[in-house]
């Protein structure tokens, strides 16, 4: 079996290969969030080797898209007033 410190190591390393690469901003939380919401919606890999596969083949365009369709979901929740401070 697996513990969670081997998933963190993979993702770390998968966060660390997509900010040197294409996307500097990204952290790990959104990684994970992108895992959950998009890869794993319907179930977990069974096996660390499964884990590890998936994690490592994530491409910056999906992060990208996944990112983009949540800041359009999330912006749904408010109203422009919730904006004027980037004016």
């Amino acid at each position: 079996m697996y513990d969670n410190s081997q998933i963190r190591i993979v993702l770390l390393l998968k966060l660390n290969q997509l900010k040197r690469e294409e996307l500097p901003t990204l952290s790990y939380q959104n990684l994970v969030d992108y895992l959950f919401s998009v890869r794993w919606k319907n179930a977990l890999p069974e096996n660390l080797n499964d884990i590890t596969t998936d994690i490592m083949a994530i491409k910056a365009e999906e992060v990208v898209s996944y990112l983009s369709y949540q800041a359009i979901v999330d912006s749904k929740k408010h109203t422009l007033n919730d904006f004027d401070d980037l004016l």
